[in-house]
């Protein structure tokens, strides 16, 4: 029998007395010192890479959201863009405005109309401020035309200021409008 050789009935400590025995164990111990670091690092390293692959994927998935999102607002403001008045067109719309008040059977007592431009947007704005007069129904039929015409009007506010009397169905208000108009670099 070898003299590394393990005895039947040897305990740990005899096999420890040997020389071969601690040679075999310290390369175990430091085969297992070196790898237990390495494959931590390479799990490490493998949950980084996935992680990457994830975050592209999402990034992927949400620049893909983002440009749909992106078409969608291009879309509307070309649609928006389509509608707006330029300023040439003022005199029609204002034109559009007293006619349907008095197709609404509102009498229009002051109309002012001022745009302003600011140098941090490519519209200039269109805001509109009238004092109208007449029977309610006839207000809710001026409010009616005025959002469904063609030139984006938005209506600010509204006051009632007053009626008549008492005991009169007529009611004197003033109103507030707003558009952009189409820059004139824009094509119709």
């Amino acid at each position: 029998m070898a003299a590394d050789a393990k005895p039947a009935g040897a305990t740990p400590q005899q096999l420890l007395a040997k020389p071969a025995a601690w040679l075999l164990l310290a390369n175990l111990t430091a085969a297992a010192l070196f790898t237990v670091p390495a494959v931590s690092e390479s799990a490490l390293l493998a949950e980084h890479e996935q992680a990457l692959a994830n975050a592209r994927s999402d990034s992927r998935r949400r620049t893909g959201v983002q440009d749909a999102a992106l078409r969608e607002t291009a879309a509307a403001l070309e649609g928006a863009e389509l509608r707006l008045p330029a300023e040439r067109d003022l005199p029609a719309l204002a034109d559009r405005i007293r006619s349907s008040a008095a197709t609404s059977g509102l009498e229009l007592l002051h109309a002012d109309y001022r745009t302003t431009t600011q140098e941090t947007s490519i519209h200039a704005t269109l805001d509109i401020e009238l004092t109208a007069q007449g029977p309610y129904r006839s207000l809710k039929a001026f409010l009616l035309a005025l959002e469904s015409d063609p030139s984006a009007l938005a209506i600010t506010s509204l006051t009632a200021l007053g009626g008549d009397g008492v005991g009169t169905a007529s009611r004197k208000v003033r109103l507030s409008l707003r558009t952009l108009l189409k820059s004139e670099g824009v094509a119709p």
